[in-house]
C-alpha cells in the first residue's frame, strides 16, 4: 500500500496537468490575419465552460455588425434593427433555417442552436446584406486579434485539432493544425492564400421599402 500511494497520486497529477495555447495565424507572406476564428477540437473536451447565453446581431446601417459571429450549439441568437427602416432577414443554407421580418427598433429571437455549422445570412430587402454566423460543437473557439493570435487557457492535458474559418478563406482544404498540451505553448497556422476581399456592404441604387412592407 505504501508504494501504491505515491504511484496513484503521481498519475492523478498528470491527469490533471493543464496548459495555456497561443494560436498565430499568419498569411502567405508572413502578416498576421486578425478576425478569423479559431477553434478546438480534442478529445474529452467538456461539453461547456458556461451556461447556455444569447449573442447579439445587429442591422445597423443597413448591414449586418458584427459581419461574422461565432456561438457554440445550445446558444441563442438575438437579431436586433437599429436601422430606421424594415429589414427581411433570412438564413440561406446551414443547420438553422429562418426567415422573419424586423421592423425599426424590433428584435428577434431565433432559438437555441442544436447543431453545428455555417449560416450565410442576408436581407430580402436590401440584397447587398450579407453576413455569417458559425456555430461550433466545442467551448474552445475564438477570434484572432490585431497580432494574429488568440489564446486558449487552462486546457487539460490532451491530443487537440485547431482549425481555422473565415467567409473568405480560399484554401483548397480546411486549415487545421494537430498539437498536445502540455507539451505545445506557442503555435502558427500559415495561409497558403491571401483572404478574398470582403463584399462590399451597399447598392449603387439605394433604396427603402415602406414600413407596410
Amino acid at each position: 500500500m505504501r508504494l501504491l500511494a505515491p504511484i496513484l497520486l503521481s498519475c492523478l497529477a498528470l491527469s490533471c496537468l493543464a496548459g495555456d495555447v497561443s494560436i498565430r495565424v499568419k498569411g502567405p507572406t508572413g502578416d498576421v490575419v486578425s478576425g478569423v476564428v479559431v477553434y478546438l477540437h480534442g478529445d474529452d473536451l467538456p461539453e461547456r465552460l458556461a451556461a447556455p447565453r444569447a449573442i447579439t446581431i445587429h442591422q445597423q446601417g443597413k448591414r449586418f455588425a458584427p459581419y461574422l459571429s461565432v456561438t457554440q450549439s445550445g446558444d441563442e441568437v438575438v437579431f436586433t434593427n437599429r436601422d430606421d427602416i424594415t429589414h427581411h432577414i433570412y438564413s440561406v443554407a446551414g443547420p438553422k433555417r429562418f426567415s422573419f421580418k424586423l421592423r425599426a427598433g424590433e428584435e428577434r429571437k431565433v432559438r437555441p442552436l442544436s447543431q453545428a455549422g455555417v449560416i450565410p445570412m442576408g436581407c430580402n430587402i436590401h440584397d447587398w446584406m450579407s453576413g455569417y454566423l458559425l456555430v461550433v460543437d466545442t467551448p474552445y473557439f475564438g477570434f484572432t486579434d490585431s497580432d494574429g493570435r488568440v489564446e486558449f487557457n487552462d486546457l487539460a492535458a490532451g491530443q487537440y485539432r485547431a482549425l481555422v474559418w473565415h467567409p473568405q478563406l480560399q484554401e483548397a482544404s480546411d486549415l487545421a493544425l494537430d498539437f498536445r498540451v502540455p507539451e505545445t505553448a506557442a503555435l502558427e497556422l500559415h495561409l497558403s492564400r491571401p483572404l478574398a476581399q470582403l463584399p462590399v456592404q451597399k447598392s449603387v441604387n439605394d433604396f427603402d421599402f415602406l414600413e407596410e412592407y
